[in-house]
């Protein structure tokens, strides 16, 4: 009996310190409408600041390295972290991104907050690596009361003590102060509330301090029961405080309380109660599963209110002349082509990983950016098809066949996705795909059976394509065709219904569109494509490893497609290109061994590029058409200038502009171009004039 007494005391402990996290999520959700992914990021970056201020000690500054020989006392560190530092960051975001972010759609919020996660992560790895010598250790004292068996220490007692404390705090001050009546008045009406004298910007600014300073706090309490500093876990506690966080529905302190007591007790039990082997699958996976599980309830069945609006895809080729768009393709597909007959063995190598990574980032163009959903699991099902094929091939089963049925075999996957999605808004699409990717990484890719555990699962490719150029050229070959059937489908009548639903299902639902079976046909397509560039890519390296599809792997995915250009193959090309080579191409020697890079960056160029994609990210939130716009502009024609001859001969500005999937040409400044993207032409082909403006070309 006192064993599980203790059991589920420490099991309160730890739900206490997640309801804290969540506790922040909560109340940035209420005042803002922004659900912060990089919470967790936040308050590992916190929780370092604050052991570093504590415990002294060498700290990276990229053009110097500070070595601290001061040290505060606990108490006055954990004062300065988590009540000014902690408050002027979250001021601070809110500030520069956050308050950007109140009108923009679900996807872009979503987006952006994981480049901000991965920017955060990215500095913390910087500043203090994965050598750091710091160690956290607990802010209370370590006394420990002993009765009958059943132990409890002073700091557990007072994570408890302090949670249940700051959720009646919490509940006490948005209920009963005038603060806190006017950040619930600016969630609820912002407009009547401007009207009325409500200052909503300076609301949502204290809003972003207190909630990072929860986030703070959390990592500062979670951080001693890990026994070291590690930036990846401690950013994860934002999963399991969303967890907390949904099952109070993103409003009540209470029920946000209670699900984080709920998810740390069944840590803790399984823990305690199971199988070793089992205990060590299950029990970092419980706050996805009870993530994921939560999700299913009715209760979010009438959430689907919010749709991403996003800004119109680039211009496909039919709005080109097929001179300029064969122009691009030409140019595109000769350095693809080229590139392994001019680089080193070296090269060679990291080349042929780029068509499988391209082909796993061609799977969020579909889902993400002609289906408009969101999938933060695509490096969980390219996981699913490299395992599958590689236990296929050591099986004996041809390699291309191997690969066509690994695709197919996360197919259901997708299927089951796509279902669930029918009955959930983009953020909370987001969080069950991202539980359900982290489900399969915690269980199926934790093992030993199906992943090989830390060792993987090798396999060999064909004897013809043992040669990585060969491989490369022929995986290229399998991208181009992939990416020539993608391509089809935007331009199909599937792909202008995608283009309908995007900007509204119900919309185009009326109109008697089948949503259930685009929907469907999105995340199907995008399953067989992940899956298939997961295998590609696992056979390039001749290994299949949990490493490569990590979970956090999927918000990086997200990101470098963003930045790439998620609207187009073109975009998902240059996302593994970056992606992949970039680090690559930082450590030449034209590049390391420079005077310049090594004076300014001192061999740190490679760890500061998490913060530079986490920053693209949250750049081109908005505006996600990335680097294969800036490429399509590059080879597109320039704008022809006309002159009009009229009684005082004069020239005038005729810009020839049309617009996605449109059938006619217009002046710059047609009223019918009102409020959309438009595209600049440079011969008119097939296009008609417009009557209204009456272009010349």
């Amino acid at each position: 009996m006192a064993t599980l007494l203790t059991t589920l005391f420490l099991g309160i402990v730890v739900g206490s310190i997640y309801s804290v996290s969540a506790f922040g999520l909560v109340l940035t959700y209420r005042t803002s409408g922004v659900f912060n992914f990089a919470h967790g990021a936040l308050g590992m970056f916190f929780a370092f600041v604050f052991y570093q201020s504590v415990q002294g000690g060498k700290v990276s500054l990229v053009a110097f390295d500070y070595h601290q020989s001061w040290h505060l006392p606990t108490g006055v560190a954990l004062v300065l972290v988590v009540g000014v530092l902690a408050p002027l960051g979250g001021w601070f975001l809110d500030w520069v991104m956050f308050s950007r972010l109140r009108n923009a759609g679900e996807v872009v919020k979503i987006v952006a907050t994981i480049g901000l996660l991965v920017a955060v992560q990215g500095l913390a790895g910087l500043g203090w690596g994965a050598a750091t010598t710091l160690t956290p250790t607990s802010i209370f004292s370590e006394h420990v009361f002993a009765s009958g068996g059943f132990r409890a220490s002073v700091e557990q007692l007072a994570s408890v003590g302090l949670t249940v404390v700051l959720a009646l705090s919490l509940m006490a001050f948005l209920r009963y102060t005038s603060l806190g009546v006017r950040m619930r008045a600016v969630v609820d009406r912002p407009e009547v509330a401007e009207l009325a004298g409500v200052d909503s910007a300076r609301v949502s600014h204290i809003a972003w301090g207190i909630g990072t300073s929860f986030a703070a706090l959390g990592g500062i309490l979670l951080a001693p029961f890990f026994g070291s500093l590690d930036p990846t876990t401690l950013t994860f506690l934002v999963i399991a405080a969303t967890a907390a966080a949904v099952a109070g529905r993103l409003e009540s302190f209470p029920l946000t309380l209670a699900g984080g007591y709920g998810i740390g007790i069944a840590q803790l039990i399984v823990q305690s109660y199971m199988n070793n082997e089992i205990s060590r699958q299950i029990q970092p996976a419980i706050p996805f599963i009870v993530l994921f599980g939560l999700l299913f309830l009715p209760q979010w069945r009438r959430r689907r209110t919010d749709h991403w609006t996003p800004p119109p895809l680039p211009a496909s080729d039919a709005t080109l002349s097929r001179k300029d768009a064969a122009t691009r393709v030409g140019i595109v597909a000769v350095i693809a082509l080229v590139a392994p007959f001019v680089v080193g063995q070296a090269w060679q190598l990291q080349l042929a990983r780029v068509p499988g990574m391209a082909l796993i980032f061609l799977s969020l163009v579909v889902v993400c950016g002609f289906g408009g959903q969101v999938s933060l699991c695509q490096a969980a099902l390219a996981g699913v098809g490299a395992f599958i094929a590689a236990h296929l091939v050591v099986a004996g089963v041809p390699f291309w066949i191997a690969v066509i049925v690994a695709g197919l075999s996360v197919v259901p996957i997708g299927v089951f996705l796509a279902l669930r999605a029918a009955n959930l808004s983009p953020l909370f699409l987001g969080f069950a795909t991202l539980a359900f990717g982290a489900v399969i990484d915690e269980v199926l890719f934790s093992s030993q059976a199906f992943s090989g555990g830390l060792a993987g699962v090798p396999f060999e490719r064909p004897h013809y394509l043992t040669s990585p150029r060969v491989y490369y050229l022929a995986v290229l070959i399998v991208f181009a065709a992939v990416a020539a059937l993608v391509h089809n489908l935007r331009r199909s009548k599937t792909g202008l219904e995608l283009a309908a639903m995007r900007d509204s299902e119900i919309g185009v639902g009326a109109l008697g569109v089948d949503v259930a079976r685009l929907r469907l046909t999105v995340f199907s397509i995008s399953a067989l494509i992940a899956g298939v560039g997961g295998a590609l890519l696992s056979a390039a390296d001749n290994l299949a490893t949990p490493f490569t599809y990590f979970k956090l792997q999927s918000l990086l995915f997200l990101a470098l497609a963003v930045v790439g250009g998620i609207g187009s193959w073109l975009g998902a090309f240059a996302g593994a290109v970056i992606f992949l080579l970039l680090p690559a191409f930082v450590h030449e020697p034209i590049i390391s061994a420079n005077g310049l890079t090594r004076f300014l960056f001192r061999d740190q160029l490679d760890a500061l590029l998490p913060v530079f994609f986490g920053l693209a990210a949250i750049g081109l939130a908005r505006n996600p058409h990335g680097i294969a716009e800036w490429i399509r502009r590059l080879f597109s024609p320039r704008p022809k200038r006309v002159v009009a001859v009229a009684p005082s001969v004069r020239e005038v500005d005729a810009t020839l502009v049309t617009f996605s999937q449109a059938t006619l040409y217009h002046r710059a400044d047609c009223v019918l171009g009102t409020g959309k993207e438009p595209v600049l032409v440079g011969e008119t082909g097939s296009l008609r004039p417009c009557p209204v403006c009456t272009p010349t070309s």
